[in-house]
């Protein structure tokens, strides 16, 4: 959800994906892996997102988060 759109240049599925290597030829899986390729202007920078919250009355509530990615 990060990752803004216009950063991606190709995007791969590989489905029933073995990620164990020692594995991979000899027990199936049925699961899939995305492989997401960057535009090189994207490269070693940093992106995210932030959220904050509050509350107001007998109680205060507060809700913080962020994420932050470098690839």
């Amino acid at each position: 959800n990060s990752l803004p759109i216009d950063a991606v240049a190709q995007v791969q599925v590989m489905e029933y994906d073995q990620p164990i290597r020692a594995l991979r030829g000899k027990v199936l899986s049925d699961k899939a892996t995305l492989n997401i390729k960057l535009k090189s202007d994207y490269k070693a920078k940093m992106f995210g997102e932030l959220s904050a919250g509050g509350g107001y009355g007998d109680e205060a509530l507060w809700n913080v988060g962020g994420t932050a990615v470098r690839i």
